[in-house]
């Protein structure tokens, strides 16, 4: 049985200074009244300005993201950073103050419990906001979609020596799913802020999934929950929950890759991903197989002598597929193959 919930990120976007970058993520999902806030993670970058977005169609927007944790995922990377091998004077130098100025924070931070560490980062946060938003380097880049933008402000990110981490709070924000833009004034970083009473577990099996929808803070089950399920990208079933909350979609001959499961009920939405080989039910791609050799070290000249023992999955058993082809390869560390061979089982 798995419990999921959203984990959101954006990989580090490129600033106007080459050597800057940022992200934004959340790794929850909140409930009404709960405060909403994402996790920045900024270099050399001076101040960014927020915009939050409400979805009008939870529906469409899942069915079409083409990745459910991530956007722009394979666009952007960090620079690789690199030690010198023979770090100058001024390095070794920057290095030292850097180490004493680490340890003067932590020894700071011992001072405090974590409950007046949570408090006392929100304050700063909130202390950093500014609903003036007329700075004209941020009008370079457009709103998403102005009838949907629910809040805007502008931050100042506290500079680091090498990199800045900060928990940014984010307005009230009512039931329903939201997207949080971040920009510096050309590049932007995005990520999914969702504030829900309606919690989603699923139990998966090949070719099945079930659903079971509850009220986050109770335990009690919601029916009449519109259940949708898509694999890469395509609607495999749709559905409502019964009188104990329960949903299950069959299809045992669908193949399923991508797979994502959304639960709606009015503004309530809740999404998961499952792991898709959980579900699959291709026969083909059902094998499982253990190979061992007769030594687990051999001296040069010496033969080797492996064996492998496979099974295809029947439901909830193993089977012998007996008569089967498949080809063995055995590779040098070049990767060069130096023994190809067919069996029959």
């Amino acid at each position: 049985m798995f419990f999921c919930f959203l984990v959101l990120f954006t990989l580090p976007v490129r600033a106007q200074n080459p050597n800057a970058y940022f992200s934004v993520s959340t790794s929850k999902t909140f409930s009404p009244g709960e405060k909403v806030s994402i996790h920045v993670y900024s270099t050399n970058v001076p101040a960014l300005e927020f915009r939050v977005y409400r979805v009008k169609d939870p529906v469409a927007f899942f069915e079409h993201l083409e990745n459910l944790h991530g956007f722009g995922m394979g666009r952007f990377a960090p620079k690789e950073q690199i030690e010198a091998p023979n770090p100058t004077l001024i390095e070794r130098f920057h290095d030292w103050k850097h180490e004493v100025w680490v340890q003067i924070r932590d020894f700071i931070r011992m001072q405090f419990s974590p409950g007046s560490r949570a408090h006392i980062r929100e304050s700063h946060a909130e202390t950093q906001k500014s609903k003036s938003v007329t700075a004209d380097v941020f009008a370079q880049v457009p709103l998403l979609n102005s009838s949907q933008l629910v809040a805007r402000w502008r931050q100042e990110i506290r500079p680091g020596f090498y990199s800045e981490t900060a928990q940014v709070p984010l307005p009230s924000l009512d039931k329903g799913v939201y997207v949080v833009e971040a920009t510096d004034g050309t590049l932007r970083a995005y990520t999914i802020a969702m504030v829900t009473e309606l919690g989603l577990i699923t139990k998966t099996a090949p070719g099945q999934a079930l659903a079971f929808t509850a009220n986050r803070r109770t335990g009690a089950p919601i029916s009449d929950v519109d259940v949708r399920v898509w694999s890469d990208q395509k609607q495999i079933g749709e559905l409502k929950t019964d009188s104990s909350g329960l949903a299950q979609v069959v299809q045992p001959e669908a193949r399923y890759q991508n797979v994502r499961i959304l639960a709606v009920k009015d503004n309530d939405v809740a999404v998961l991903a499952p792991y898709s080989y959980n579900l699959s039910s291709n026969p083909q791609a059902d094998w499982t197989g253990y190979v061992y050799t007769d030594r687990p070290v051999y001296r040069p000249t010496h033969t080797v002598h492996f064996k492998v023992i496979l099974r295809t999955r029947s439901g909830e058993h193993y089977r012998v597929p007996a008569g089967e082809q498949v080809q063995s390869f055995i590779e040098d560390p070049n990767s060069k193959t130096v023994l190809q061979k067919n069996f029959t089982l």
